[in-house]
């Protein structure tokens, strides 16, 4: 997925340790159904809705049968990113860990209303995590939920 000068390398369901590539993922089943259930998790099933207009890309997806908690992550390649005042750069040790805030990645925006909780990770981008200078991961809960992502063009640049 790509807009402007961000790029999502890839996106989907992670376990709650995020530094164990293999908890990454998912099983299909179907290609149209629009259902799959997490690799780390096998009891826990989403269904996906995604829609894509020309300057937003909306994202929902509906958690069923979810026993542990886990993250919903993005990895991203992006020259910076912005929470607030706060300014991240790749390949640095400056993290977040906290409240789900409003990320803005090179004039894109990427905000939920669902999640309540985050993490801002800067990654080296050299061959590992698909070439991702940042991981943005949100908690999902062990419980049945919908959680929802936009993300859009934003006209008052933040870096």
């Amino acid at each position: 997925m790509e807009m402007g000068a961000l790029q999502i390398r890839a996106f989907g369901p992670h376990s709650s340790l995020l530094d164990d590539p293999k908890g990454f993922g998912v099983y299909r089943v179907g290609t149209e159904t629009g259902w799959f259930c997490c690799l780390a998790h096998p009891e826990t099933w989403v269904e996906s809705q995604i829609a894509a207009a020309e300057e937003k890309i909306s994202l929902h997806f509906r958690i069923l049968g979810a026993v542990l908690p886990f993250y919903f992550v993005f990895y991203i390649q992006a020259p910076s990113a912005a929470m607030g005042s706060l300014l991240f750069k790749p390949q640095t040790l400056q993290r977040y860990e906290g409240e789900a805030m409003t990320t803005f990645f090179a004039g894109i925006e990427l905000m939920t209303e669902s999640v309540q909780r985050m993490k801002l990770i800067p990654l080296a981008r050299q061959a590992c995590f698909w070439d991702a200078d940042f991981l943005l991961a949100y908690e999902v809960p062990a419980s049945d939920c919908r959680i929802g992502f936009e993300i859009r063009k934003n006209l008052a640049e933040k870096n």
